[in-house]
């Protein structure tokens, strides 16, 4: 129990400062869904930005249009859906390849622009073989089966490197996570100058999950310098 909870106040630790109203604010968020399960309107996604920008990285794209008419509708933003769908966001961080975490960025991909999406190999290759596969739907991407139309930049992340997020200043790094073993899901560290957010995809406790890469991943967020 001890070791969790030292681990819960790194992740509040390395977190703070999107929250605190104290400090300096470094990242602004977006949620455009929150949940899992049958309403495909509120599905796992979340825009992050360093504050006062909107150089957006979407964090997994269950729900994307549907999310950005919320944000709208509650003044998050005064632009049209369409612009903050292509010029806010700057690309995507996948975590895993469940339908709920891609099926609305793979859906709003004809009306999108050219960007980049990050994932790990894994995940990056259930989205070329299953979805973007000339079959399923278009190949939006720059490779992968069929006749990749190339509008996506798929780049595969090495895990534990820290990689630029393109026409952003923040960069990532990517740790493996266990959802439901052996199927991997992956944590993503955002960093914007001196300033981190950790986002954790789809995961459970080591113990259910009998395997260590939830505590791995938080000891390696929390060993930031």
């Amino acid at each position: 129990m001890t070791s969790y909870i030292r681990l819960l106040l790194c992740f509040l630790l390395v977190t703070t400062n999107i929250f605190s109203q104290k400090a300096k604010t470094s990242f602004s968020v977006v949620p455009l869904g929150v949940m899992g399960g049958i309403d495909e309107k509120n599905l796992s996604a979340y825009l992050i930005a360093p504050s006062n920008t909107t150089d957006y990285i979407c964090l997994d794209a269950g729900t994307v249009n549907a999310g950005i008419e919320k944000a709208i509708e509650k003044k998050t933003f005064k632009v049209s859906t369409s612009e903050v769908l292509r010029k806010y966001i700057k690309g995507y961080l996948i975590s895993h390849a469940h339908l709920d975490h891609v099926s609305g960025f793979i859906i709003n991909s004809p009306a999108d622009s050219s960007k980049t999406v990050y994932a790990t190999n894994k995940c990056m290759e259930m989205m070329e073989n299953h979805y973007f596969n000339d079959q399923t739907w278009a190949n939006f991407g720059d490779a992968g089966p069929g006749f990749p139309l190339k509008k996506y930049h798929f780049q595969t992340l090495n895990l534990g490197e820290e990689t630029p997020l393109t026409n952003t200043k923040m960069t990532v790094k990517a740790f493996s996570l266990s959802h439901v073993n052996p199927f991997e899901s992956t944590a993503f560290l955002i960093k914007n100058e001196n300033d981190h957010a950790l986002y954790l995809g789809d995961t459970g406790p080591d113990e259910v999950e009998k395997s260590d890469k939830l505590k791995d991943s938080m000891d390696s967020s929390c060993s930031i310098s």
